[in-house]
């Protein structure tokens, strides 16, 4: 229906006189169709479009307005159709009983223009907001499914050359006369190709995360472990002088424990570590040091440290998406990701920023349940 086109209002009333009356207050503004029996307004309703409000008398011979009003009410295709009664019974009782069958308001005859006009003003506009939010509501979730086909062609198209590059390392690995840095390399190929094979499948996870249905399936993960694996995955950035990273255990102790076990999922955690730990060298000056350390107390608690400072203007905003600023090339996403995740594995996420102290991150995820302690995740040699 297009913006001037008048929405149309039916009157169902055995009396011609209302009908007439509340068509005159009503015309110029409104289409108006009338019925007088709740025999003729069924027809009416099955036969022609749907109108947009109807104005319903209650004491009405053979089928009266509140039996009318609830058969309205029971089908699919009239049910949204917005009924204000319009009649002499004035008794709260009656206001009452004209809700409970499903009314949206209730006028006393005799009928007052203004307060009619107004009503019906306020009632049709409502069922037109809905209907538009209703149509916001269906595009969402067609665009919501339009985007999760392409993230599934996207995911397949990808699968295959990184199968590739996951596998050559594998068979180079078998070869005699590979030195230990040369297995080093392809290890960490063949570990960062299967990491991104994570990434790739856990992308329709960070998306059901977002809507609120992904289910978590935690178990014991050595964060120190990937902490390490991580850093050991970025040499190019700590070997420009950018920054150096140093894993802490308890108490500041530059010996960090190898084991600080977690209740997460490890690709989650992995990718939670990554986008903070990246994050967190890139924003350091030149030359200083990043620090990870771990602490254990009602959670456990992975912190993030760094010289830097996270700008004034985003600190409100900081863990929204696509908020970011002064990085060349930066999304918003890392630290909007790592605190999905940490809400999504049931721990939480925060930040301390300032000049003196620089910026720490600190992650808070569950304990480990006594009797689950599992540091598995053993490698299987390829060569077997």
């Amino acid at each position: 229906m297009s913006a001037n086109e008048k929405r149309t209002i039916l009157i169902v009333d055995d009396s011609a006189i209302d009908i007439a009356v509340m068509s005159e207050i009503l015309a110029g503004a409104y289409g108006v169709l009338s019925a007088t029996s709740a025999d003729a307004a069924i027809e009416i309703l099955h036969l022609s479009a749907a109108p947009d409000l109807i104005l319903l008398d209650i004491l009405m011979p053979g089928v009266d307005g509140l039996e009318l009003c609830r058969r309205i009410h029971a089908e699919p295709r009239l049910e949204s159709i917005p009924v204000i009664f319009v009649t002499s019974k004035d008794r709260v009782e009656d206001e009452a009983e004209g809700f409970t069958a499903g009314a949206v308001d209730f006028i006393v005859k005799p009928v007052n223009p203004n307060l009619l006009r107004a009503r019906v003003k306020t009632h049709v506009d409502l069922k037109m907001a809905r209907q538009a939010l209703e149509s916001q509501n269906e595009t969402l979730r067609e665009n919501a499914r339009l985007r999760e086909e392409v993230e599934q062609i996207n995911r397949h198209d990808l699968k295959n050359p990184l199968m590739v590059i996951m596998n050559i390392p594998s068979v180079l690995l078998c070869k005699p006369g590979i030195g230990a840095d040369e297995a080093k390399w392809l290890q960490m190929i063949q570990d960062s190709a299967r990491r991104m094979l994570e990434i790739i499948n856990m992308s329709i996870d960070i998306f059901k995360m977002e809507m609120g249905t992904y289910r978590p399936r935690p178990e014991p993960v050595n964060a120190a472990a990937i902490v390490r694996q991580i850093a050991d995955a970025m040499p190019q950035i700590v070997a420009s002088g950018s920054a150096r990273i140093d894993v802490l255990g308890a108490g500041g102790s530059r010996e960090a424990s190898g084991v600080f076990l977690v209740s997460a999922e490890e690709p989650l955690l992995y990718t939670l570590l990554a986008n903070l730990m990246r994050n967190a060298v890139e924003a350091s000056p030149a030359g200083e040091r990043v620090t990870i350390s771990f602490s254990a107390g009602a959670a456990s608690t992975i912190a993030i440290h760094n010289a830097g400072i996270i700008p004034a203007e985003i600190r409100g905003r900081f863990f929204q998406k696509f908020v970011t600023a002064g990085k060349p090339g930066g999304t918003g996403l890392g630290a909007y990701s790592a605190h999905l995740i940490a809400r999504t594995l049931g721990g939480g996420i925060d930040f301390q920023s300032s000049e003196a102290e620089g910026t720490t991150i600190t992650v808070s995820l569950p304990n480990v349940r006594a009797g689950e302690e599992d540091t598995g995740h053993a490698k299987i040699n390829a060569c077997d």
